[in-house]
């Protein structure tokens, strides 16, 4: 951290150590190039063997705090790193700090491989007058959304926030071949609604003699109403996804990007303003269409099984 230019204020605020420490060691090592066993470092490294084991716990195990991978090792092989050495051998043994990625627990991976081969198969043979849209709902809510960004060293900066928990109520549907988008805001999501949007998707549509509408699997989009829509009066034929599968669903990305472009790092001094602020992004989609061809597609995300020793279900 020194190295790269941070303050001795800064590292001992980071690593939870004293000022006075922090300046001791890098004194230390600066003379030596490592700390000497008088000062809490140690004269012997860890083997490539017992670096290799280390990797092995490590990658199995989930360390929140550097000083508990510094005992452990400590503990193992009697070697002794100061919280420091300690994280610049984790950097250099190819490890970064970061959180794991959150993944459904009941998630079927065999359904999701078997859903892009029968996507893979309807988008191959789809014929001209036949088209594929993913639908999803989304309920942005008027809250202070704060997100990272580039902020000065030794600086701070605030966003306001606010109480309540009012929302709007989104329907939408894309087509990746031209990234049509069709949408419509509702007082709330239910199987009426849902008839309704695809009523209008349908008028959207009506040079198509077959569209193939995928979606998750939320009540709405099994419900009576809907049934009986798609039964007696439709020419849109639902194509479910498999559970707990929002990867699937290449929308989500435009909900994503929706929030940087409305919500993130944004305040909106009320209800009003935070809503002709989403209803404003979805009247100018077409400004956004270039940005939008590189983030929202069918390659799909492959979500990959590779749970902590202690967090596996």
């Amino acid at each position: 951290m020194y190295d790269d230019g941070y303050s001795n204020v800064e590292i001992a605020k980071v690593l939870l150590l004293s000022h006075e420490a922090i300046r001791k060691h890098i004194v230390d090592y600066q003379k030596a190039n490592k700390l000497d066993t008088n000062n809490g470092g140690s004269t012997s490294k860890l083997s490539d063997g017992e670096k290799a084991e280390l990797v092995t716990h490590l990658e199995a195990n989930n360390y929140v705090y550097a000083k508990d991978i510094m005992h452990h090792i400590e503990n193992k092989y009697g070697v002794t790193y100061t919280i420091t050495g300690v994280t610049k051998l984790l950097y250099k043994l190819g490890f970064v700090y970061k959180s794991p990625k959150v993944v459904p627990a009941k998630l079927d991976f065999a359904k999701q491989e078997l859903f892009k081969l029968n996507y893979s198969l309807l988008k191959g043979n789809l014929r001209d007058k036949e088209a594929i849209y993913f639908m999803d709902g989304v309920h942005p809510q008027y809250q202070a959304r704060a997100r990272c960004g580039w902020i000065r060293r030794k600086q701070d900066k605030t966003l306001p926030t606010f109480s309540g928990w009012r929302r709007k109520h989104m329907i939408g549907a894309i087509n990746l071949a031209d990234l049509q988008l069709v949408s419509t805001e509702n007082p709330k999501i239910n199987g009426e609604q849902i008839v309704n949007f695809l009523q209008k998707l349908e008028e959207e549509n009506s040079d198509k003699e077959r569209i193939y509408l995928i979606c998750d699997n939320a009540s709405y989009h099994k419900s009576k109403k809907v049934k009986e829509y798609l039964v007696n009066c439709s020419k849109i034929e639902l194509v479910f996804l498999p559970p707990y599968s929002p990867n699937l669903n290449p929308i989500e990305r435009l909900w994503k990007f929706m929030h940087s472009i409305t919500t993130n790092n944004k305040f909106y001094h009320n209800f009003e303003q935070f809503s002709e602020a989403i209803n404003k992004f979805f009247s100018n989609i077409g400004n956004y269409k270039d940005r939008l061809r590189t983030l929202i597609n069918d390659n799909f995300q492959t979500i990959t099984v590779n749970h902590f020793c202690n967090s596996s279900g």
